[in-house]
This record gives structure tokens, C-alpha cells and sequence, in this order.
């Protein structure tokens, strides 16, 4: 519907039109991952289409094309709602007998939604929650099921890695052994660093970097170029 808009008026109305209106143009997605956290997208949609009575002609003519995806808009904001409650809790208090039969009955009110989309995907979830419960074991038995500490852990690796990507896996990826050994009662790592210091030597990394990682093209390059 928009390509199709675009195409009956000339590239400066067009340019007009989109400076006008891009005080309500949708939050920006990450490049790579822009199929991913679509809740903000959905969320953004349907103020749209509330406000829409509101907006100007030129804001309607941008943004009609919504009107037709009214149905999979309502349907997506009322499964992300719900998700996102259901995982907010799964991710502070773990997975457990007990969130597991509290998102369970959460997730019941939507098998008596119209929706058949819905429908199946509250099926699907409520068998994924079942099939974990049964692997719990112990009646008490608690997991972690959020992902936060390991994209830190990761984050943190990225903020200190060069951002040259020929460079590839350096031996820098050994800092994420010291992130993971901190003890959540001292903050501290558990790591003994003056026997590692004692104990490791300048050959055991480099064998270590010859056993495990990929050849550094940034090394390869200027070695080539300096020969030649």
C-alpha cells in the first residue's frame, strides 16, 4: 500500500510529505536483528490507528495502509502483552512448579479469544511450559531461564574488543572465563590470579592461541605486505 501511494505523486511532494510526517515514523529496529523485540513495533502501530481520527489528510494517506493489517496488529499486541508478563516473571523468579502453573493460568483466557491464531499459539506455549515442567525433576527445583547474564557477559567482551573485524577471535575471548567466575556474594572473581601468574607462561598462550583460535588476518596481512 505505501509503494503503491508513492508511486501517484512526484519525488518532491513525496520528500514534503515524509518531512512532515516523520515525527510519527516507527522506533528504529536493529539492522540485524529486526525481526526480533517486533513488541515495540506492534505497540507503536496501534497508537497509530488510534490516533488516526486526529492526523492530518497527508499523515492518513502515510499510514492507511494499516487499516488493512488492523486484524494481525490487535492479535500480535494482545499475545505481546501477554509474553512479555509471562516472561518478566519467568526471568526475575525463575523457572519453577510454581511460574509454570501461574503462567499456565494465565495464558488460559486466550483459548476462549476468537482468534485461531492466537489460539494455536497459546497451545503451543502451554505445551513448551508443560514439557519443561516435566523436566524440573524435584517439586522445589528452581532454573534460571533468562539470557541477561550471558548477553552482559558478552556485551561487556564486545566493549573491550578491537573493532576491526579482521581481527577476528583474539586472545582478548579469554575475559570471558574471568567474567563468569565473579562471586554474586562478594562481586569478586574466583579466580586465584597470583597461581594463574605463577603457573601460566607466555608459551602455554601461545599454544593455547595456535590450538583454539582462527588465524588473525590483520597479522596475515601486514606480514604479507611488509615481505612484499
Amino acid at each position: 500500500s505505501f509503494l503503491l501511494f508513492t508511486k501517484d505523486i512526484s519525488a518532491v511532494k513525496f520528500k514534503e510529505i515524509m518531512r512532515a510526517t516523520s515525527y510519527l515514523l516507527p522506533p528504529n529496529q536493529r539492522t540485524v536483528a529486526r525481526f526480533m523485540n517486533l513488541s515495540v513495533i506492534i505497540d507503536w502501530a496501534k497508537k497509530i490507528l488510534r490516533a488516526f481520527p486526529q492526523l492530518t489528510s497527508e499523515e492518513q494517506q502515510i499510514f492507511g495502509f494499516l487499516h488493512k493489517h488492523t486484524s494481525i496488529i490487535m492479535e500480535l499486541g494482545i499475545l505481546f502483552e501477554r509474553i512479555n508478563h509471562i516472561s518478566k516473571r519467568l526471568k526475575t523468579e525463575g523457572l519453577s512448579q510454581k511460574t509454570i502453573k501461574t503462567s499456565i493460568a494465565e495464558l488460559q483466557p486466550l483459548f476462549f479469544c476468537g482468534s485461531l491464531r492466537i489460539q494455536k499459539f497459546a497451545t503451543e506455549c502451554l505445551q513448551y511450559l508443560k514439557d519443561e515442567g516435566e523436566k524440573l525433576g524435584k517439586a522445589k527445583a528452581v532454573w534460571h531461564a533468562s539470557s541477561d547474564v550471558i548477553e552482559s557477559i558478552f556485551g561487556s567482551y564486545k566493549n573491550r574488543k578491537s573493532p576491526n573485524s579482521l581481527n577476528g577471535v583474539t586472545r582478548h575471548v579469554m575475559i570471558l572465563p574471568l567474567l563468569t567466575a565473579i562471586n554474586t556474594e562478594t562481586g569478586k572473581s574466583n579466580i586465584c590470579f597470583k597461581s594463574v601468574l605463577e603457573s601460566v607462561f607466555l608459551r602455554d598462550l601461545n599454544q593455547w592461541s595456535a590450538d583454539n583460535l582462527t588465524e588473525n588476518l590483520t597479522v596475515k596481512r601486514r606480514k604479507t605486505l611488509n615481505v612484499a
